[in-house]
């Protein structure tokens, strides 16, 4: 069992190490490293995405902005890109905000 546990860990520091290399990497922004949460419930607030994070990440500001009367985008603002990561990686392990899916991803990222 333990060698099982072994190589599942093994195989875990792979798939992270692939999904790096393939990942957009960010550009900080006069905000600082700034993560796009999208999906958003009508009625969620700014305490909502702290607790969508939780203790994962180091969040520097949060804002909620509307687009229309029923569509709201969330902004997350990181000192730190590991912050940024962190703070992604939790959002992709829970994804729910008062019921509904929600996904994230860094809002300046080179092209």
């Amino acid at each position: 069992n333990a060698e099982y546990m072994g190589s599942l860990d093994l195989l875990d520091d792979r798939m992270s190490r692939q999904w790096q290399r393939r990942a957009p990497r960010p550009v900080s922004s006069a905000q600082g490293f700034v993560v796009f949460v999208r999906g958003l419930h009508e009625e969620t607030r700014v305490d909502d995405l702290f607790e969508l994070v939780g203790g994962a990440a180091e969040i520097a500001d949060a804002q909620i902005v509307r687009l229309t009367p029923r569509r709201k985008v969330g902004l997350l603002m990181f000192d730190t890109e590991a912050s940024g990561d962190a703070a992604l990686r939790a959002i992709a392990g829970k994804g729910l905000v008062l019921g509904r899916r929600v996904s994230a991803d860094w809002a300046f990222a080179p092209s």
